[in-house]
């Protein structure tokens, strides 16, 4: 199932579960926090500036919210290449490559390194393998 085209059909459930769902709900778990989206903020308007992206946009949804980027080589209607997810039930953010689950974690902060380099600049990010983080 691909999340992005299941996530704007109010019908469709995008997942039984959140991917790496905490035992029990964060109770203060409601989507990105303020600093969630400053910080995707920076990233997004670096990799807009830099050619990195040509369209990356944040979306609320019921169950989650997501930055959804597009690199160069995508067409106008195709999935995004890049997504950075926070699951509202239980506060679980993860990273998807194309329609692939590559991490999640329990931060954002632990997510944002898989597509930045040593400087902080956003990179162009490809699946070699699957992977969690803790």
């Amino acid at each position: 199932m691909n999340l992005f085209l299941a996530s704007r059909h109010s019908k469709v459930q995008v997942f039984a579960g959140d991917a790496g769902a905490a035992a029990e709900p964060a109770a203060e778990a409601r989507g990105f926090t303020p600093a969630d989206l400053e910080a995707l903020d920076q990233v997004r308007t670096h990799a807009l500036r830099n050619g990195r992206w040509t369209r990356a946009d944040i979306v609320r949804d019921v169950s989650l919210d997501y930055l959804a980027a597009w690199t160069a080589d995508a067409s106008a209607s195709a999935s995004p290449s890049l997504a950075i997810i926070r699951f509202k039930t239980t506060g679980t953010y993860a990273l998807t490559v194309g329609s692939t689950m590559v991490a999640t974690a329990c931060s954002l902060a632990k997510i944002l390194p898989a597509i930045q380099g040593r400087s902080g600049a956003s990179v162009p990010l490809t699946v070699t393998g699957s992977f969690a983080l803790s």
